[in-house]
């Protein structure tokens, strides 16, 4: 699309009240800035502007910023509520966050899409190596269209009983509405290749995946992201009933040195060295024990004045 196309479409999306359409645009004009850094602060204003209209929004129409969230039955027991994360939060590569917005956008026109015979790509497979942020992009996601994200528990997903885990992933799959994202975090506990059913643990392991197959091929509703750090050993038939599967791969020094930065930003403590990090995880570990140290400083200076204090008055007293 042309520069003017893009603002013709950003002045009639603005006129229309269409703020998904509006950011849209918006968000492709960012991506032609020439500057990095100009790129990323339209980018993160875009966002947040776009979780703050989405909070405050009565609208519940499919073109509209709010979504209601539903109240999830007795039978979601096994569902955890993510802590809510956005886009502007995350570091993610341009590849991966252009793939994420274009998701993004065909579940917030689901409804068009089905007029046309098509839905969208509404099962993601995350995989790649721990602690770079395949969780918190699913909750970005669902934070993106304004719905609640839920992790599965595992615990109480996975039942010693023979038959058991399946009977509770029907449960599961039963309890989901139409606009609730749930994130299976290590599916692979559950959707490992099958083998030889030679014992009863084989057995049980085989038909929970054959379950997980049954009820994806049948579920219409909701979004379900897995996440993995093996997907060479998933079952070949489950990664195929999955629309895209999406290698989040490990950060570079530069995207850990940005997240240090914006962290001790956040937490206002001097910037923190993260050199020799493997991962998102652990920069965030690291500038967190420090943000504590100095919390913990202030901490006892303040009850060392407030006690001084305190032995001032009583001598007065005296």
């Amino acid at each position: 699309m042309s520069t003017a196309a893009t603002i013709i479409q950003l002045l009639r999306s603005h006129y229309a009240s269409d703020e998904r359409g509006f950011a849209a645009a918006a968000l492709a004009i960012a991506r032609s800035a020439k500057s990095s850094s100009v790129r990323q602060q339209l980018e993160g204003m875009v966002r947040t502007g776009t979780q703050r209209a989405g909070g405050s929004a009565k609208n519940t129409s499919s073109r509209g910023m709010s979504i209601l969230r539903p109240v999830l039955p007795p039978s979601s027991s096994m569902l955890q509520e993510l802590k809510p994360t956005t886009f502007a939060d995350l570091l993610l590569p341009a590849g991966i966050q252009l793939l994420f917005d274009e998701l993004v956008e065909e579940l917030e026109y689901r409804d068009e899409l089905a007029e046309r015979g098509l839905r969208p790509r509404n099962r993601i497979i995350l995989h790649g190596p721990p602690g770079n942020g395949k969780t918190s992009s699913a909750a970005a996601i669902a934070s993106a269209i304004n719905v609640p994200a839920y992790g599965v528990s595992l615990p109480k997903l996975i039942d010693k009983y023979i038959g058991g885990t399946g009977q509770n992933l029907g449960e599961l799959f039963g309890s989901l509405g139409r606009d609730t994202l749930v994130v299976f975090d290590e599916i692979d506990a559950i959707g490992s290749t099958r083998g030889v059913a030679d014992t009863g643990g084989a057995k049980e392991q085989n038909t929970s995946v054959n379950v997980l197959l049954t009820l994806l091929d049948r579920c219409e509703r909701g979004i379900i992201v897995a996440t993995t750090n093996r997907l060479d050993i998933l079952d070949p038939a489950l990664v195929r009933r999955f629309d895209e599967t999406v290698l989040v791969p490990a950060p570079t020094e530069e995207q850990m040195g940005n997240l240090a930065a914006k962290l001790c930003e956040q937490y206002e403590v001097p910037l923190v060295d993260v050199s020799g990090s493997l991962n998102f995880d652990e920069v965030t570990k690291r500038v967190l024990r420090e943000a504590r140290r100095v919390a913990m400083r202030d901490i006892r200076a303040k009850r060392q004045i407030d006690g001084t204090e305190e032995e001032d008055r009583e001598t007065d007293d005296e």
